[in-house]
């Protein structure tokens, strides 16, 4: 926050090390950290009650990415998946619900739509972008505060489920490659197609190079543009 920042994402989701404790294919502890669903995420709350008595009310978020049967493990973090007569994973029921309880600023969950990197350098290919919405369906009756959806959305079915499922959207594909997004999307512009095989590297490409519109930013016509209107299929008609 010293360095100017309005508020701290906690990452709770992907695998990463809050998620190993809430998924019992990584989680084996038998302490008070392990075994039952509210054990295996009191180290979830815990620490986003640190940080926003740190940092202070309506500045802490939090990331989760919830799964069901079927879905993708990330890093191997695997889950059994334990579901209620909602359709709610009980574990991560049990987490939102007591993060009702805290100042958040919002609450993220990532849609289960990402298909293990298979389609990433061809977004015409990607199934995700038309998949259903399924977490912030089905935990939009469960938490209570602003609720924010990332993954596989595209700027027209954002827009369509804005208001409905949720609060608000997060770009991260797309505005990683687009340092103009929003002005793209309300002028209707196509997109640079981003390139994945970029994304965790450490040098200027994939970082800073990727242009604006104008011109006046990264490297013009180094990355192909695309209409991301055309990624969206029609339902198909019943007949």
């Amino acid at each position: 926050m010293r360095a100017g920042f309005d508020g701290v994402e906690v990452h709770g989701a992907h695998g990463y090390l809050l998620d190993q404790f809430l998924r019992t294919g990584t989680n084996k502890r038998t302490d008070g950290y392990g075994g039952t669903p509210e054990n295996r995420c009191r180290l979830l709350l815990e620490v986003v009650a640190a940080v926003s008595e740190e940092v202070g009310p309506g500045r802490v978020a939090v990331r989760l990415s919830p799964t069901q049967p079927g879905a993708f493990d990330f890093f191997g973090a695997s889950d059994e998946n334990q579901m209620d007569a909602d359709g709610c994973n009980v574990t991560y029921r049990y987490a939102i619900e007591r993060l009702n309880g805290l100042p958040l600023a919002y609450l993220l969950l990532t849609e289960p739509r990402w298909s293990g990197g298979r389609h990433d350098d061809d977004a015409e290919k990607d199934p995700g972008f038309n998949m259903p919405v399924t977490n912030s369906m089905t935990y939009r009756k469960i938490y209570k505060g602003v609720l924010m959806a990332a993954g596989g959305f595209l700027p027209s079915t954002a827009s369509e489920h804005v208001g409905n499922c949720f609060d608000l959207v997060a770009f991260g594909r797309w505005f990683l490659a687009n340092p103009d997004l929003p002005l793209r999307i309300q002028v209707g512009a196509p997109l640079n197609h981003y390139s994945r095989e970029r994304f965790y590297t450490h040098e200027e490409d994939g970082y800073v190079d990727y242009p604006d519109m104008t011109g006046s930013f990264g490297k013009a016509g180094k990355y192909s543009l695309i209409d991301v209107s055309l990624l969206k299929t029609k339902p198909k008609a019943r007949l």
